[in-house]
């Protein structure tokens, strides 16, 4: 860090109660680190002056100030006067550009961030053109590094949700068509979801139940026919040739079993 003058003209503001300064050299002599000061003059009351003075901390500009230096990017504050009050440009690159085209955007090899408090002063962050494509550049590669790791992330989660939630569900589905077209289904479960295996014993046990109760062989096939109710209690929707309806019953179950 550039050595930081005490000297007067670093006022960013004042008033006939207080004066702001900075950036300076801090009062300690613990630290040299560069501070913002407020100080007020105040009379006793047997007529002597006394001066108070309020500090920023040590750490607080000189670490904002280290960052933005790792950055290749340089600090200027002016007054409300638009003059320079401080800047942490090395000497000899002072000496080389001209800092008012530089703060007011005409010099194409730098870009310049400003913020203006109330108070009128001003705050300039000044980034060299090769260093602010840099970093531009960076923020680009941790930005698609990032939707990289988002997408990556969503596939993987895509794949457990197809394994643990999609996949059992279309098995279940598989062997919920397979009860229905009384098609045995298999002992094994394969959806690994206990609760679909325990479904499906219930219904096969169901099945077997009312073939018991029927007194029908286990290995038959049952075809229920539910025709609509009838307002005149005609029972003629039952006046079926049921031998035939057998005879094409078997005859679809032949195809399937010998499909072409």
């Amino acid at each position: 860090m550039d050595q930081i003058s005490n000297a007067e003209t670093l006022c960013l503001y004042q008033n006939g109660i207080f004066k702001y300064r900075g950036p300076t050299s801090s009062q300690s002599s613990f630290l040299d680190n560069p501070v913002l000061t407020l100080d007020r003059k105040s009379t006793l009351p047997n007529g002597n002056e006394i001066y108070f003075s309020i500090e920023t901390g040590y750490y607080s500009l000189d670490s904002v100030f280290r960052k933005l230096s790792e950055k290749s990017a340089y600090v200027i504050f002016t007054n409300a006067d638009d003059i320079v009050l401080y800047n942490s440009m090395p000497e000899a690159m002072q000496k080389k550009q001209n800092i008012r085209k530089i703060l007011s955007g005409e010099n194409p090899s730098f870009h310049t961030f400003s913020e203006t408090t109330s108070q009128g002063w001003s705050t300039h962050v000044v980034v060299p053109l090769s260093a602010y494509t840099s970093l531009y550049q960076e923020s680009l590669q941790s930005f698609l590094l990032v939707m990289a790791l988002i997408a990556a992330a969503a596939l993987v989660f895509a794949f457990f949700f197809w394994q643990s939630i999609y996949h059992p569900l279309k098995l279940f589905d598989e062997q919920l068509g397979l009860v229905l077209s009384d098609q045995p289904v298999t002992g094994s479960n394969s959806t690994n979801i206990p609760e679909f295996y325990s479904l499906f014993r219930k219904i096969e046990l169901l099945q077997q139940q009312v073939q018991q109760a029927l007194h029908l062989p286990n290995d038959c096939q049952i075809i229920m026919y539910a025709p609509t109710f009838r307002a005149d209690h005609s029972l003629d929707a039952y006046q079926l040739d049921y031998q035939a309806v057998c005879r094409a019953c078997a005859k679809r179950e032949r195809k399937h079993e010998n499909p072409a």
